[in-house]
């Protein structure tokens, strides 16, 4: 079982790589750190359902978001974030955020109100969100094997 150093490890290999197949494009332009924070956070990101590092750290994104969405008046985004953040108190270890479908999903969520508020900047946050995911995917890879991770059910 991998530790959070080694999925760290495998999100920078994961930007690395794309950043490497893409330099030569304008693709990344001046969010390149963006990217790579994005790629860390999602190769950490399935471990929400434990005592980690990421949990405390996502929970207090979370926290600063709701007090941010109170203090705004933004009642729909402050009642969504509460109900995302009860996910790592309910779920088992290796279950639910370990599913390829649930770190594409559930991600998913910050590039959606993003268009909703601010259509400025959707392609960086998109492209952020895709980074997140690649990140989050090798964590699962590490996890599982590839071979196991496409068969589980």
């Amino acid at each position: 079982m991998p530790q959070y150093k080694t999925h760290l490890m495998a999100g920078f290999f994961v930007f690395l790589l794309i950043f490497l197949l893409f330099q030569s494009t304008n693709f990344f332009g001046h969010y390149s750190f963006l990217y790579m924070i994005s790629c860390l956070f999602g190769s950490l990101f399935p471990d929400i359902d434990t005592k980690s590092m990421i949990q405390k750290f996502l929970y207090f994104i979370l926290f600063t978001i709701t007090i941010v969405a109170i203090l705004s008046k933004q009642w729909e985004i402050a009642s969504i974030i509460g109900l995302f953040s009860l996910i790592p108190l309910i779920v088992n270890h290796r279950k639910l955020t370990h599913r390829i479908w649930f770190v594409i999903l559930i991600p998913f969520f910050i590039p959606v109100v993003t268009f909703y508020y601010n259509k400025a900047i959707i392609f960086p946050i998109f492209v952020s969100y895709i980074f997140f995911v690649l990140g989050a995917i090798s964590h699962i890879l590490l996890d599982f094997g590839i071979f196991k991770t496409f068969k589980r059910k």
